[in-house]
């Protein structure tokens, strides 16, 4: 049973590449090449533009651009939620605020200040 197998996009760059610069490789032949089905080779073929301008958009760090669809998925790979606390201020105990700020710093200390959001 063949296992299916998801190209990174730096291997669907150098896929694209391998193609133009004419190798003179059939569709099949990068698919063997890649251990990839003969439908997703065309696939990648078809996308070639998009796939291309991804990958010139986000080749270092300072453009960055993650769609939506990949933002969910990070944060529920890493089960990042967003939440409220909700309640009145005057109810927190003050020795439970000092005793979480302390507590706070000593888990703070491994972090670089610019990690810390």
């Amino acid at each position: 049973m063949s296992h299916r197998k998801a190209l990174t996009l730096e291997e669907k760059i150098a896929f694209i590449k391998d193609n133009q610069n004419a190798h003179g490789l059939s569709v099949r032949e990068l698919a063997d090449n890649y251990k990839i089905s003969k439908s997703s080779a065309a696939n990648i073929l078809r996308r070639s533009e998009k796939l291309l301008a991804d990958y010139s958009s986000n080749c270092n760090k300072e453009t960055f651009k993650a769609s939506n669809g990949w933002l969910e998925k990070f944060c529920n790979r890493h089960a990042i939620s967003f939440r409220t606390i909700n309640g009145e201020s005057a109810s927190v105990d003050n020795s439970t605020v000092e005793e979480w700020t302390q507590r706070l710093s000593t888990i703070l200390d491994g972090f670089d200040e610019n990690d810390v959001f």
